[in-house]
């Protein structure tokens, strides 16, 4: 995805074409994980931020997976965030009284409350499990695609995409009522 920059190469990026034609790309990644509109305006810019970045240490060969990664990363730090800011909450909220929630019908209320707890749980996962699970099972990558992405064998997507939902797996049943 990145190389180093060779001292004679001066290629000018054209930053417009590349957020018109990756911008979506890059906002329904960070949109599948994030779900709020917020976080996936800062994580959007973020990504493009971290972008620019990158092209002064070396030329990019494959921008869409290149950006998918960063913007995957991102999404996983917010999500992050959101878990230490939740458990700064929880500490300082009186613990008798329930959080509210608006009524709604069960089954989606539960599915609501499964989601973010596994929004939660990958805030917590190692930083890498987090990354492929997110791209295998949010954004329908195959093990194939996240190697290329990830420049990795497809047999090491497979292991940390299993450890990864061990991992998740563990953290949802240690939060379960």
């Amino acid at each position: 995805m990145l190389h180093e920059a060779s001292l004679n190469t001066t290629t000018t990026i054209n930053w417009s074409q590349v957020i018109h034609e990756h911008g979506g790309l890059v906002w329904q990644t960070v949109d599948r994980i994030l779900r709020d509109a917020s976080d996936n305006e800062d994580c959007f810019q973020e990504t493009f931020v971290a972008a620019v970045q990158a092209t002064r240490r070396g030329r990019i060969d494959n921008w869409p997976a290149f950006l998918r990664h960063i913007a995957t990363t991102r999404a996983i730090d917010r999500l992050r965030q959101r878990v230490a800011q939740r458990a700064l909450l929880i500490q300082a909220r009186d613990h008798g009284a329930p959080a509210s929630r608006d009524a709604g019908p069960v089954g989606a209320a539960q599915a609501s409350e499964l989601a973010e707890r596994l929004r939660d749980a990958l805030g917590r996962v190692t930083p890498r499990h987090a990354e492929v699970f997110c791209m295998h099972f949010m954004l329908a990558m195959t093990n194939d695609e996240i190697a290329v992405a990830l420049n990795m064998t497809v047999n090491a997507v497979g292991v940390l995409l299993h450890r990864g939902r061990a991992e998740l797996r563990q953290l949802l049943e240690e939060g379960s009522p």
